[in-house]
């Protein structure tokens, strides 16, 4: 008993003593509880000196009874009924005062139980033990017996019992729930709350076996639903405007609960994805090592940037036999994780066919078949292969669906075009391979879509126009510089924002002589 309730009935018996000094008849207050109640008012009907009693109310029960005893001497002042018209008015209005008095301290509890619960939640990411702080609370303030948590599958539009409050799970009927129209769990969702009784339509389905009573409240995030909470009662009663708003308060809690384990959980798989891509960027490095290509015969200098932590864009130069260097530049659909995986794909297989490096378009055909039976047929990738021959100062390439690289000879430019299809659009594809002597002085540019149709603000491509610009302003200048004024021209070209594909660019200048 609190001391609030305690201070009012301090103030009942007050007023009993008072009354009975005023009307010369003994009144007394004995209290009551749900449970004695009933064997108080048979007491008192069976009690040959009590000649009247009345109930004392609070919200919910019965928590007393005034009763009128017969005068021990003489004739009172005050006649019988009108003591009793007095004594019931009394009666009603120590009612009100005990259930004001239940009231201020139902919400006074309340308020310190929702301020309790909202600073434990906040401290633990348990989602078990939150839920039953949550069903506790929403027992013990609705008055309630038990109380059961139902989470919402939005894919399967079905309620699933996840946690329960002094019951059993197996007592609450129907712990997967299909939501259908005039279904509690729907009406509440749809509605607000919902209060079920027995004997309503639906009682015998939704009720646990004892239960008379059950009120649910919709658990929302924002707009969108997330599940239900229920409290049951194994008395036929009605929960108060109070006792509702109270569980509202849990349900947005619970509903704080579940976005903060979503948000957990996304920023747990992050964290992982991202250092699942940081191990597999540093094992497939995009970065261009020309370390690997030394040859007095040609100056080579790349340079590849990713628009994500992994990208599709391939880049390489590969030392085959003495003085043959494979050169390999492409572009895989996609972004990204997709994209890098086709890419490195197509890497691997390059790499296993250099025994046979001088047919370059066989080497192609095989490649792609690899590709179409290792990935899923919208996965594909442009690629120009090349073998430098400084012995014949020749270059042998075949150039499957990519941007035609760009070949220059003092004034004049043309472009190396394509031999074939994309590889991995069809099993088996057949790829032409073409042969250029190269002269001291001759520049290939090779590039990928990042450079050629990267965007300014009015929507102008660089183009490949762009990169022949750049080149004729620094021809004579080493491979290194030749590329740095394409790439530089083309940042300038988009007002220095950042590019949304991933960009390659390779360039080769061949040498005069071996002291070059």
């Amino acid at each position: 008993m609190t001391a609030q309730v305690t201070d009012y009935r301090r103030l009942v018996l007050l007023i009993c003593r008072q009354f009975s000094e005023a009307t010369g008849w003994t009144i007394r207050f004995t209290p009551a509880t749900e449970e004695t109640a009933e064997t108080v008012q048979q007491q008192l009907e069976t009690d040959a000196c009590c000649c009247w009693h009345g109930e004392v109310k609070d919200e919910m029960s019965v928590t007393g009874y005034l009763h009128l005893d017969v005068p021990e001497y003489g004739e009172p002042p005050s006649s019988l009924e009108s003591v009793i018209a007095l004594a019931q008015t009394f009666a009603n209005l120590i009612s009100e005062l005990v259930s004001a008095a239940h009231q201020i301290d139902s919400s006074s509890r309340d308020l310190s139980t929702l301020v309790d619960l909202k600073s434990s939640l906040r401290e633990g990411i348990d989602l078990p033990a939150s839920l039953s702080e949550l069903l506790t609370a929403a027992a013990q303030l609705s008055e309630s017996w038990g109380a059961a948590f139902f989470l919402l599958n939005p894919s399967t539009h079905a309620l699933r019992l996840r946690a329960v409050f002094r019951m059993g799970s197996e007592t609450i009927p129907l712990a997967t729930r299909q939501l259908r129209s005039q279904q509690p769990d729907f009406r509440a969702l749809t509605s607000g709350p919902v209060m079920l009784h027995r004997d309503d339509p639906h009682g015998e389905d939704f009720l646990p076996p004892e239960s008379q009573s059950a009120l649910c409240v919709p658990v929302m995030a924002e707009n969108s639903p997330l599940g239900t909470i229920w409290v049951f009662d194994r008395r036929r009663r009605e929960f108060s405007d109070r006792q509702v708003h109270v569980l509202q308060s849990i349900a947005i809690q619970t509903a704080a609960v579940l976005e903060r384990m979503v948000l957990l959980r996304e920023s747990e798989d992050q964290h992982r994805l991202s250092r699942e891509l940081q191990v597999a960027s540093e094992n497939q490095p995009d970065s261009f090592e020309p370390s690997t290509t030394k040859d007095p015969f040609f100056d080579v200098e790349a340079r590849c940037v990713s628009a994500h932590e992994l990208g599709g864009d391939l880049c390489e130069s590969i030392p085959l036999s003495e003085g043959r260097t494979g050169i390999a530049v492409g572009d895989a659909s996609g972004n990204s994780i997709p994209a890098a995986m086709v890419k490195a794909t197509v890497r691997g297989a390059l790499r296993t066919q250099q025994m046979e490096e001088r047919d370059v378009a066989g080497i192609m055909a095989r490649v792609n078949t690899a590709l179409h039976t290792l990935t899923h047929s919208q996965h594909f990738m442009s690629l120009f292969y090349g073998v430098l021959d400084s012995s014949a100062r020749t270059i042998t390439y075949s150039n499957a669906g990519h941007c035609n690289p760009i070949f220059i000879r003092g004034d004049e430019i043309q472009t190396l075009q394509s031999h074939g299809l994309l590889l991995g659009v069809l099993d088996e594809t057949d790829y032409d391979q073409s042969v250029i002597e190269l002269l001291p002085g001759d520049i290939l540019v090779f590039y990928t879509d990042g450079i050629s149709e990267a965007m300014n603000r009015s929507k102008e491509l660089f183009r490949s126009q762009g990169i022949i610009s750049a080149v004729r302003e620094c021809a004579h200048g080493s491979a290194a510089e030749i590329l740095q004024a394409i790439w530089s021209r083309a940042d300038a070209h988009c007002d220095g924002d950042q590019l949304p594909d991933d960009r390659t660019l390779m360039v080769i200048k061949i040498l005069n002589d071996v002291s070059e």
